[in-house]
């Protein structure tokens, strides 16, 4: 297991790497690949919306969140890195937090918390979340809060707010074009679907930010579905919740969201996994349970 300290010790020395060319699967997804710096492939697991309830262990949600957590330190080889997408919690309980920063802890790789708008506001800081932003192995990530205190019922529960922006601007000033970058949020960053809070107010200025990068993928939590969708050379995908499936909402879609059932047991769940191999190809492997 490497440790935080040393993983940032290795973040530094990282940022003199080389950057990476991506392909989706077998089909290009970036026109022009860059040359793969590393020569061991870059492993990231992605885990969002365990929705734990109290402090009391031996629930379903907590017990779902063991067994990803299990599935990910089980895997060879292992993940290098792992990020959590928010909605750690369910109702904003700091005994809940606590009992989730405890299971994430025993990930055999690093882990950073990105807030969810069922998380405690403000988020603990020593959860690691908010706003990040590094280079690991020729890869940059950045993790944004889009957290937003409503006003009222009809005020947009995410934004990225005009300072936020700015950050990010600055974070990637002086990064190469080249260079491939994540961005993770527990909101989707586009207008999946309004009705349902499955959007972002401010977020429609990204592609005037990212636009002159050929390789930026945004991932976020916040749905319970594997949805992706590409809008130029911006693509999104959401990572499945740990807890609960919710519906597709191309699919006899309503205004009002359904409430999940509690006994559908984990059937729809998972995490995700991503691999960016030697050569520049990246895999999105969607780590789906049954029924």
């Amino acid at each position: 297991m490497i440790s935080r300290r040393t993983f940032l010790q290795q973040v530094g020395a990282s940022m003199a790497a080389g950057a990476l060319g991506w392909t989706f699967g077998a089909h290009p997804l970036w026109a022009r690949p860059a040359p793969c710096g590393p020569d061991r492939p870059v492993r990231v697991a992605l885990l969002a919306d365990a929705h734990l309830s109290g402090g009391s262990k031996g629930k379903a949600a907590e017990e779902s969140l063991l067994a990803a957590v299990a599935d990910i330190n089980s895997r060879q080889p292992p993940a290098d890195l792992v990020f959590y997408l928010g909605d750690l919690t369910d109702a904003c309980d700091l005994q809940a937090l606590a009992l989730g920063q405890e299971i994430l802890a025993t990930l055999s790789a690093p882990c950073w918390l990105i807030p969810g708008d069922h998380d405690p506001m403000p988020f603990p800081p020593d959860c690691h979340g908010g706003l990040f932003s590094f280079t690991w192995r020729g890869v940059h990530f950045c993790g944004l809060d889009t957290r937003f205190a409503q006003a009222s019922q009809f005020d947009p529960l995410f934004r990225l707010q005009p300072q936020t922006l700015r950050w990010l601007a600055g974070a990637i000033k002086r990064l190469p074009l080249e260079t491939p970058l994540l961005i993770l949020s527990h909101a989707p960053l586009y207008p999946l679907f309004q009705p349902w809070q499955w959007w972002t107010a401010g977020a429609e200025s990204l592609p005037f930010l990212l636009g002159p990068r050929p390789r930026v993928l945004l991932l976020h939590g916040h749905v319970h579905q594997h949805l992706g969708a590409q809008m130029g050379n911006l693509i999104f995908q959401g990572v499945r919740s740990t807890a609960w499936s919710l519906p597709d909402v191309h699919i006899g879609t309503t205004a009002v969201r359904p409430r999940p059932n509690a006994p559908q047991g984990r059937a729809g769940c998972g995490w995700l996994l991503l691999t960016v191999a030697r050569g520049g190809e990246l895999t999105m492997a969607d780590q789906c349970w049954a029924a």
